[in-house]
């Protein structure tokens, strides 16, 4: 996809939690595709302005700050583009986001982005994200086009008043129906640091002891349809913890077909990461991706109180695997 990046400026408000940090190493964490080097020099070519203004690398941010980098030249990995808009009005969007699309800038994508694209597509330059999904995760999410509606969308997900619902497709032959009630906690075990472990209510026993940032995660699962070799289940959130769905089955001992992360080799991520998976390890991964579908969305309107319902269908990959286990 070829990117007008004369016209395009990245922007972004510094949170709470990156008060007191120095720019330069903000937006090197923020977007490792530079090294510090890189950054430090675009920087002092004032490419990276600090509330509409250039800075120093050392400049100490504080919350509420807006920084912009502008002309960004990022090489970025081909992505499939094509979002569907389910539903818009003057106050919201609902997004059908195809598998391989980041939500938001980071990393190594900062125009193959749906924020990017969707901004782009509507000739605006603030469009906000209530929810977000995995990179790999295909299916519904909900923008906002106004901070009001953003802050009263956010609040009903915190309140756990959305309804949320996913299909996802694992190793093995799952039971019928499934309650898991436990809590997520860093994975202190593995060299990925943003991995998580999930951990059964009735194994978090003091001899057990939870650390102090453990969140509770309830999930519900129920049987589609197996083979005994794979399992198309529907899951029903009623948290929203990050990467729930996929370290809740992995920790329940059904990993989910195509998840690098948390599948059945966690090595098959530092694998990818590097480019050296092998013939053998997309075997064992069966699809290029994780097979999890954002399936449906439920929540009341911001404005106007009405309850909206939203659908988005399996997508052919997915579908594929649906139809392999009938």
């Amino acid at each position: 996809m070829r990117q007008d990046y004369a016209q395009y400026r990245l922007r972004f408000t510094v949170p709470p939690d990156q008060a007191g940090r120095e720019l330069l190493e903000f937006v090197q964490c923020r977007f490792s595709c530079f090294t510090l080097d890189e950054w430090s020099e675009r920087i002092e070519r004032h490419r990276v302005l600090v509330d509409n203004a250039p800075t120093k690398a050392d400049h100490v941010l504080v919350v509420g700050n807006r920084i912009e980098y502008l002309d960004a030249d990022v090489p970025e990995p081909d992505v499939d583009t094509r979002f569907r808009i389910v539903y818009q009005d003057d106050h919201l969007l609902v997004i059908d986001k195809p598998a391989g699309l980041p939500c938001h800038p980071g990393g190594r994508y900062l125009h193959n982005t749906l924020t990017y694209l969707v901004n782009k597509h509507l000739s605006i330059d603030d469009v906000m994200l209530v929810n977000r999904l995995d990179r790999e995760t295909s299916g519904l999410i909900l923008l906002a086009l106004d901070s009001q509606s953003c802050t009263a969308l956010q609040q009903q997900f915190a309140a756990r008043t959305v309804d949320k619902r996913y299909e996802v497709f694992v190793e093995g032959g799952f039971p019928d129906v499934c309650r898991a009630e436990g809590y997520m906690v860093p994975d202190s075990g593995s060299v990925v640091r943003r991995r998580r472990r999930f951990i059964r209510a009735e194994d978090a026993t003091p001899a057990h002891e939870l650390p102090a940032d453990a969140d509770a995660a309830v999930t519900e699962f129920t049987r589609i349809a197996t083979d005994g070799t794979i399992s198309h289940l529907a899951a029903r959130l009623e948290t929203g913890r990050q990467h729930q769905i996929r370290a809740t089955l992995l920790g329940l001992g059904y990993p989910v077909v195509g998840d690098k992360l948390y599948g059945v080799d966690p090595a098959l991520f530092l694998r990818f990461c590097n480019g050296a998976l092998t013939d053998a390890n997309r075997r064992a991964l069966r699809i290029e991706r994780q097979a999890l579908h954002a399936r449906s969305l439920g929540f009341t309107h911001p404005t106007d109180g009405r309850l909206l319902e939203f659908t988005a269908p399996l997508p052919p990959d997915l579908e594929a695997l649906a139809r392999h286990i009938k």
